[in-house]
């Protein structure tokens, strides 16, 4: 599969302003701080994965944050404790979708938990796994 095919997949939001979740249980905040913003246009478009057979292909959570400013962004989601993924990418030109070259080589600045390296495709769920199991836990993503 190419690689925007799968991108695009797993990270195009359809109307959402804030918060979804689709399963139960006390929701504790997971703080993302995303960096490597490059320019403060358009929205970060975040979609959280809750286990390997559903990752990118049902969002267990998704949120669509502004982005204000160049260097981070912090976005807090509430999420159940459990193992998840989560994939970024900043839709700078407002079509709510990750653009691609004709190689599906992604145009706009896209991330993943973990920080994987990027090589043929997006990285495997264990690859962007992480156990999230306390509130105001943090991570980190950087943009590419």
């Amino acid at each position: 599969m190419k690689l925007s095919r799968i991108l695009k997949s797993f990270i195009i939001v359809t109307g959402m302003s804030s918060f979804s979740s689709q399963q139960g249980g006390e929701k504790l905040t997971l703080k993302l701080t995303v960096s490597n913003i490059k320019e403060a246009v358009g929205d970060m478009y975040i979609a959280v994965y809750a286990d390997e057979s559903t990752y990118m292909k049902d969002r267990f959570a998704e949120v669509i944050a502004p982005i204000e400013a160049e260097g981070t962004v912090d976005v807090e989601i509430k999420i159940p404790k459990g193992t998840y993924a989560v994939t970024i990418f900043q839709d700078e030109n407002g079509d709510n979708e990750l653009n691609t070259n004709f190689m599906g080589i992604p145009k706009e600045p896209y991330g993943f938990s973990n920080n994987p390296k990027i090589m043929f495709g997006p990285p495997k769920f264990k690859e962007a796994s992480f156990d999230f199991t306390e509130n105001g836990q943090q991570i980190g993503i950087e943009l590419k």
